[in-house]
């Protein structure tokens, strides 16, 4: 989001001393647009906006250095702004707000007790507001906060976690919410989706990933779980109470520990998803599902994806994903390849890839380093993970590369190159 559409600026930082204060009240019916708003010298003071704002619009504005960004009850319609520098970029309550397509940035050093990107609370439960496709970077607390009362729908946002002790999307009391289709990568995190005390909950289709340090997905009784991705974690689903709980069409991998406090039903699986691009490494993460992919209609059959076939199993599918085109990509470079020698052979081993149209692994050698593959320098096609070549005497040394090949023929990049040195 850039800066160019902001026409004024409010710079405040001289009055807001207490954190009462607010830069503007914003009245019943208004639209407050295209201003760049400087609340305060620190976080633990003032806010950007408040007021009731019923009927209003609050759209392009940048919020920074306060308290709280944006402050409103009522059901203000909050549509792309930026707000950074903040203890707690969005606090909605008693509203039936819309909060949608924002950037926010909690700030790292707040001193403040509750730390939120978009924080939700209510005396009652007869409020929904919607929070909707907005791009969170936590670095302390929570990027949704979701306190006691109301009811939200919360979707499709994309919540980054930048420090060990945070959490993705937190749920207190109320008696019920929707958490659909919202995307959860830790850099270095706490919880992904942490529901404590909402009873009637459905979260349906989320994308969880990383470095969760205590769990990424935790549930509890009369909650419905469904299609969800759970991945890469320390700990990966997890229930403090399982009576009627409603756990089903989940694909839960590669996680230290995949299940706590409950058994899974058959519906449920654990396969490699085959996204697009779920490592940072690589370049931007795309949770899009490839051609082949194993949760392409493997989700619940009474939810229907938009183009309405049976949901596909993570973040894109159900009424709240997308239609879109299936990529048949090459598979992942094999890893960890290695090498034994001794007197009379040399072993080559490497991991299995884990993509669903795995079908074979080509192995390449030359006698110096950074050799380019071509079929010149193939030796061998095998559906193994290893490989044996006799250990001739008058070669003092070999360079080894594998590929993996799929099920179409697409070959993957080579693995980084081994060096084997003969004595």
């Amino acid at each position: 989001m850039g800066r160019e559409w902001i026409s004024c600026v409010i710079d405040t930082r001289d009055f807001a001393t207490t954190t009462t204060y607010r830069s503007i009240l914003l009245n019943n019916n208004c639209i407050l647009k295209s201003f760049l708003i400087i609340v305060a010298n620190n976080t633990e003071v003032g806010g950007g906006i408040g007021g009731t704002g019923l009927n209003s619009i609050i759209t392009q504005n940048r919020i920074t250095k306060g308290k709280y960004g944006i402050n409103v009850d009522s059901d203000p319609l909050i549509h792309n702004n930026l707000v950074d520098h903040i203890s707690s970029g969005i606090f909605a309550f008693n509203s039936n707000s819309i909060i949608r397509q924002n950037v926010i940035y909690t700030d790292p050093n707040s001193q403040s007790a509750v730390v939120a990107g978009i924080r939700l609370e209510a005396f009652n439960n007869s409020y929904s507001p919607t929070v909707d496709s907005n791009y969170i970077e936590v670095n302390k607390w929570e990027g949704i906060r979701k306190s006691f009362g109301t009811n939200p729908t919360i979707s499709n946002n994309t919540i980054i976690l930048k420090h060990i002790g945070t959490s993705g999307i937190w749920l207190s009391s109320s008696d019920s919410a929707k958490v659909y289709n919202n995307s959860i990568y830790a850099e270095e995190g706490y919880n992904g989706i942490e529901n404590i005390a909402t009873q009637f909950i459905k979260i349906y289709n989320n994308y969880l990933i990383g470095e969760f340090s205590n769990r990424a997905l935790a549930v509890g009784p009369d909650n419905k779980v469904k299609n969800n991705v759970v991945t890469n974690s320390g700990l990966g689903a997890y229930a403090w109470g399982n009576q009627n709980l409603d756990f089903k069409y989940n694909n839960v991998w590669n996680n230290a520990v995949n299940y706590s406090g409950f058994t899974p039903d058959s519906t449920n699986i654990s396969v490699d998803p085959m996204v697009v691009n779920d490592d940072v490494t690589r370049g931007e993460l795309d949770f899009h599902l490839q051609k082949y992919s194993p949760l392409i209609d493997a989700g619940d059959p009474n939810i229907l994806d938009k183009d309405g076939s049976r949901s596909d199993i993570g973040l894109y599918g159900g009424l709240y994903g997308e239609s879109y085109k299936y990529l048949d990509l090459a598979p992942r470079a094999p890893i960890n390849l290695t090498a034994l020698a001794d007197t009379n052979y040399i072993t080559l081993n490497w991991n299995k890839n884990t993509e669903a149209d795995t079908a074979y692994y080509k192995v390449y050698r030359d006698t110096v380093s950074g050799f380019q593959i071509d079929s010149t320098k193939l030796i061998s096609s095998t559906t193994d993970t290893f490989f044996i070549q006799v250990n001739p005497h008058n070669v003092t040394r070999f360079v080894y590369k594998v590929t993996c090949v799929d099920k179409q023929g697409n070959e993957s990049k080579p693995s980084e190159e081994l060096i084997v040195n003969i004595t």
